[in-house]
């Protein structure tokens, strides 16, 4: 039974039902419901503020109701522009708003201007007030999403009624997103060492304008930060990598570390990383810069790592063999790459990894990778996800053939998932072949684009599904690796 039906069942009801509804009310996608979460978080402004906005001509006598509930009081997450947008399209659907054009008989330009004008300043109005109502009700919030990526967005007062907000002292989910210029943002994170230092996860992604110091500043005050994630944000990254994670309370509580878009040109190590005793869980993603001097001194290093990513970097396969040797013990368990060579190989087949138990290769171009010789190595594998881009003139069934015969030892897995980048008609009896051949613990076979492929599908391609369902062996599709 859907929450809402249950609101109308009786007042205990609705009272144990409305803050499970609201812990996240912003999170909805439907300009229609956002409008009506927006209405409602208007009744929660005190009667000073709903005074103003009246003034102002934003609110009107009618809309100045009374609720029912303290709405934000219930807030679990927020996000700037969530509000922001909101906000905007509440705006867009009033009569006031619509109206609130100067009239036509001036020019097209100052028309869009003078709208323009009036919208940004309405938003920037009804923004500030209600942010500074959550900030002053909220004292469950548990995320908190800070962004200047988008128009007219103003902080104006937020330092203030951060500041004096004690429920964020219980913040554990903090996002920054900043790609332009905003001193009132920049002033309100010089103070979260202040006010947090609870935080559990920690994304940012700045751009230059935001001083090295302030994230670092922020970093090093948590007390318990067990997630960072680095998106595009290259000149902190020396501040991380040489002053935080050599700190030893950071050190002992981060289990994962993700870095996106980062340029490593300007690291000379990468030694920070190995004094994360405790990390789990890192990821490497259209990043760029490292090079093979940067694992000097890193030999008699090992981490207990049980996920390593590494997807989309610019850098050659030797360095992703060197990352898997160096950072891989036999605690890893799931490995992504998407880059296949004989250094690659090499790395997986020693003591490091052979414990692998979810494997997946996104992009393959190497024909020694085609003959499968080195999965008969990874015995605990339980989940296998495989893209290849060139059959080297091998037919299906025969790469199909020579991956069962080096899956004999795999007696876990049950998980496999394929592509490959050229279509031919025996695509399905080869996976039906390959299900006869071998069907032990193989619970599932995932198709990758099989919808897109084979978008003529008639009863023969279905009966081949039949008959490989048949034999346990469940067949499905997916769009990504």
């Amino acid at each position: 039974m859907s929450l809402f039906k249950l609101l109308v069942v009786n007042r205990t009801w609705c009272r144990m039902v409305i803050p499970i509804l609201w812990k996240y009310p912003l999170q909805r996608p439907s300009k229609r419901s956002r409008r009506l979460i927006i209405r409602t978080y208007i009744s929660c402004l005190n009667q000073r503020e709903k005074s103003l906005l009246i003034s102002q001509g934003i609110l009107t006598m009618e809309e100045a109701t009374t609720p029912l509930f303290p709405y934000a009081k219930y807030l679990k997450s927020l996000s700037q522009f969530d509000l922001w947008i909101s906000i905007r399209w509440w705006l867009e659907q009033k009569e006031t708003y619509k109206t609130s054009i100067i009239p036509k008989l001036i020019t097209k330009f100052f028309i869009n201007n003078e709208k323009y004008l009036t919208k940004s300043l309405q938003i920037e109005n009804l923004f500030e007030h209600l942010w500074n109502m959550i900030m002053r009700c909220s004292f469950n919030l548990h995320s908190l999403e800070f962004t200047s990526a988008h128009e007219n967005l103003e902080t104006s007062n937020l330092l203030t009624t951060i500041y004096n907000n004690p429920g964020l002292t219980y913040l554990k989910h903090l996002v920054i997103r900043i790609s332009e210029e905003n001193l009132k943002l920049k002033e309100l994170l010089k103070t979260i060492p202040l006010i947090c230092k609870h935080l559990n996860h920690l994304s940012v992604s700045i751009n230059e304008l935001i001083e090295k110091g302030i994230i670092v500043d922020i970093i090093n005050s948590q007390t318990n930060l067990k997630t960072l994630k680095l998106w595009a944000s290259n000149h902190i990254l020396d501040g991380i990598m040489n002053d935080c994670l050599v700190q030893p309370k950071l050190s002992n509580t981060l289990t994962c570390i993700n870095f996106n878009s980062n340029n490593f040109n300007e690291i000379s190590s990468l030694k920070g990383l190995v004094n994360c005793v405790n990390l789990k869980n890192l990821m490497f993603n259209h990043c760029k810069g490292i090079e093979l001097q940067n694992f000097d001194d890193l030999s008699t290093f090992k981490l207990q790592l049980f996920s390593l990513i590494l997807l989309d970097n610019s850098w050659s396969s030797e360095i992703t063999a060197m990352i898997i040797k160096t950072f891989c013990s036999d605690k890893l368990t799931f490995l992504s790459f998407d880059t296949f060579s004989s250094d690659i190989i090499k790395a997986l087949i020693t003591t490091n990894s052979i414990n692998i138990t979810h494997l997946k290769i996104s992009k393959c171009f190497n024909q020694e990778m085609i003959l499968f010789d080195w999965i008969s190595k990874l015995i605990d594998l339980k989940e296998l996800r495989i893209y290849i881009y060139d059959s080297y003139g091998i037919t299906h069934d025969e790469i199909l053939i020579m991956l069962g015969k080096n899956l004999l030892l795999c007696n876990e897995l049950n998980v496999l998932q394929l592509h490959f980048d050229f279509t031919l008609d025996d695509y399905l009896e080869s996976i039906r072949n390959y299900v006869y051949r071998k069907n032990d613990n193989l619970k599932l076979i995932n198709l990758l684009y099989l919808s897109s492929i084979y978008v003529g599908w008639g009863h023969d391609e279905w009966k081949i599904v039949k008959e490989i369902e048949a034999k346990g062996v469940k067949v499905t599709n997916s769009k990504q690796i």
